[in-house]
């Protein structure tokens, strides 16, 4: 009786321990996303106040619309991602799970990335055999791979390889993506994965990347119960993850 009420009070505790921390999490993840819109409502703002009083060279009111459009669009884009997230962390969004040839699936998004690679001096490089089936998502996993892919081709230094290739084992098979002569430091590893993180903040906000692709990718990939890892190897950086085998 005591042993049973022990191990029941452990569970609570647990249980109170794991809500804790995501309430704290929820808080973070909201404080950052009113910050990330904070300043370009605010630029916005002043570019409007500034045509409204035709003061200086905010007279010239077609120029710095585009301005204002570019800047709204690109808070639009922050704000559907952010949507998306919460409704990956409710449960909101479910996965129809279908047969997939792993192949085909990464083959369908490469050519948009490989005109970007091409454009950096960079190249991907696929090595995928045929006959590997799994059973996923497929809007899911093409969401996912165009995110790391997308990464993987703005972090490459001019002239890198990325690498993508798929490691049978019993029940799944691993695909990876190793982005070639890049390192990351350990300590920074674990942090991409969190909301608005960005490495080179000033670089990171002119290409207009709002840091929270990699975020996607962590819920995606926890709604799908897939396992995954992005870690240093001796070749570079590497993503990967374990897709079930149909």
């Amino acid at each position: 009786m005591y042993d049973k009420l022990k191990d029941t009070i452990s569970q609570l505790e647990n249980e109170i321990l794991r809500v804790r921390e995501m309430e704290e999490a929820q808080r973070y993840f909201f404080s950052a996303a009113s910050h990330e819109l904070k300043t370009p409502i605010a630029a916005t703002s002043i570019l409007l106040e500034g045509m409204l009083e035709n003061v200086g060279d905010y007279k010239d009111h077609p120029k710095y619309l585009r301005e204002c459009m570019k800047m709204m669009d690109a808070q639009d884009n922050v704000i559907s991602e952010i949507l998306e997230i919460v409704n990956l962390s409710d449960g909101k969004i479910s996965q129809d799970s279908e047969k997939l040839k792993v192949r085909q699936i990464v083959a369908d998004i490469l050519p948009d990335f490989q005109i970007l690679a091409k454009a950096n001096g960079q190249c991907i490089v696929m090595d995928i055999p045929d006959g590997q089936n799994c059973l996923v998502d497929s809007k899911m996993l093409q969401k996912v791979l165009s995110n790391i892919i997308l990464n993987a081709v703005q972090n490459a230094p001019p002239g890198g390889e990325i690498r993508i290739w798929s490691e049978p084992a019993a029940k799944q098979y691993r695909l990876c993506i190793l982005n070639t002569d890049a390192r990351i430091d350990d300590t920074v590893l674990p942090k991409l994965f969190d909301p608005f993180y960005r490495m080179d903040k000033v670089r990171e906000r002119k290409s207009g990347r709002n840091g929270l692709g990699l975020t996607i990718v962590r819920k995606t990939l926890e709604v799908m119960n897939i396992e995954y890892a992005l870690e240093n190897v001796p070749d570079g950086v590497l993503f990967w993850m374990d897709l079930p085998k149909t």
